[in-house]
């Protein structure tokens, strides 16, 4: 995804709690090595954010969603995977969303929008 927005114009930055080193090259792209949990950027630091398969597998999911909302300046968006919780799965998943309202629960506000896309939820929130 990082590759496919950065061929579109943007500057992108990519941060993960371990950086791979099959991540694709491009002038526009730089990776950081970091916690979501305490994104290493000030406050409104990015117009876009976006989180894409994580929040399922964070401890601290309120902790993460804050640290989102807090570097963005315009516009959050979070997808994850629209998913029933199984007593056994393969899936390392300690959250689950199975239905928009559970996601938007997580959320805890109006103001954003949530949708199916696919097999996963996107959310889209114009942070002010």
């Amino acid at each position: 995804m990082a590759r496919r927005i950065a061929e579109l114009g943007f500057d992108v930055t990519g941060v993960d709690f371990m950086l791979s080193d099959k991540l694709p090259v491009h002038p526009s792209i730089k990776y950081l090595e970091g916690s979501i949990c305490d994104i290493p950027f000030p406050d409104r630091a990015f117009d876009y954010v976006i989180s894409t398969d994580t929040l399922e597998h964070i401890v601290d999911i309120q902790r993460a969603i804050s640290e989102l909302r807090r570097v963005c300046r315009h516009k959050l968006i979070i997808v994850v995977p629209c998913q029933r919780e199984y007593r056994w799965t393969f899936a390392l998943h300690i959250n689950f969303f199975p239905y928009i309202d559970s996601f938007m629960r997580v959320m805890g506000n109006n103001s954003g929008k949530c949708f199916k896309l696919g097999g996963d939820i996107m959310y889209v929130e114009d942070v002010a």
